[in-house]
């Protein structure tokens, strides 16, 4: 069976909700797996912006607005996974900040299915003062294919980092004999 795979590479600035959503609506019509970057769903580079309470508020409504958009569509033949942010509130205070990725599904919502595990702390990246790392690989099923997911530097282990979570997946693929058909590095 063919998998449609679109990829998307759009450019907005950092909080603007409203182009992303729209161009989030716009194309996500053919039939297939959309695939969008990293941190798409919130605008890029992030920077102190992330862990203020105005941007965390504006964007908590996002993902809302996104998710009911979702949920009032007809079960349409496509899937997107989008790169985003989740956070962790306890009585308003800020716990967690996570680099992750969204699967959009018409008719159903939004989930997350993946947490960044390397945080790039070198040159212009500090993400290690923003976000907390994942732990767990991510095998996603879409129609009839298998897929592993990481985001960016996910691919790139080095001397920077104490794992490699291109190792660890490759250890749980024979572990579980899971037959994979591909990589999706948002």
């Amino acid at each position: 069976m063919k998998t449609n795979i679109h990829l998307h590479q759009t450019h907005h600035t950092l909080a603007d909700f409203e182009g992303i959503f729209t161009s989030l609506a716009q194309l996500c019509q053919a039939e297939g797996l959309h695939l969008f970057p990293e941190s798409f769903l919130a605008g890029y580079p992030l920077q102190d912006l992330v862990i203020q309470r105005s941007f965390i508020e504006a964007y908590n409504n996002h993902l809302k607005d996104i998710d009911l958009w979702l949920k009032n569509l007809p079960a349409l033949n496509w899937r997107a996974l989008c790169g985003g942010l989740e956070y962790e509130l306890q009585d308003e205070d800020l716990q967690h900040v996570r680099n992750v990725i969204y699967e959009l599904i018409p008719g159903t919502g939004l989930k997350k299915v993946y947490t960044k595990r390397l945080l790039p702390n070198y040159d212009i990246f500090d993400e290690q003062k923003y976000f907390t790392r994942g732990s767990d690989n991510c095998f996603y099923q879409f129609e009839d294919k298998t897929f592993g997911l990481l985001i960016c530097e996910d691919m790139w282990a080095s001397s920077f980092h104490d794992v490699d979570p291109c190792q660890l997946m490759m250890e749980e693929i024979k572990e579980k004999n899971i037959q994979l058909d591909g990589v999706i590095n948002l």
